[in-house]
């Protein structure tokens, strides 16, 4: 006889931090579609996308620690240091918004949204 060992459950750091990826998704998704409008010239709309940008830094920055008290109930050290590149990586976007190097800050932003949607399917496996 072979025994099964039930699923482990889901913890509520695990639930709350698929919630703030869930979360950081709809932003990076927003601020892509407001970069791609202010790179093809729409006016007015540089605000909206700086403080949606201040908020996906603000919520990857509670995911991060939010992945850490996940990765301290579990031992998933990889999605603790996946959660924690986001914030330095908004860090970085924010200089250089800051700095007016527009192109790097396009790629850092395709970036960003790549690993956001990376830690988004790497959770659903959790």
């Amino acid at each position: 006889m072979t025994q099964t060992t039930p699923p482990a459950a889901t913890t509520s750091s695990l639930r709350t931090l698929r919630g703030m990826t869930l979360a950081m998704s709809v932003l990076a998704v927003l601020q892509a579609v407001l970069g791609f409008m202010l790179a093809a010239g729409v006016d007015g709309i540089r605000d909206v996308h700086g403080w949606s940008g201040y908020a996906l830094f603000i919520v990857s920055i509670v995911a991060a620690v939010f992945a850490w008290k996940y990765s301290r109930e579990n031992a998933h050290k990889g999605v603790f240091y996946h959660a924690t590149s986001i914030p330095v990586m908004g860090l970085l976007q924010i200089g250089l918004a800051e700095m007016g190097a527009e192109t790097i800050h396009i790629v850092l932003g395709v970036a960003i949204a790549v690993a956001v949607i990376g830690l988004w399917t790497m959770l659903r496996r959790h």
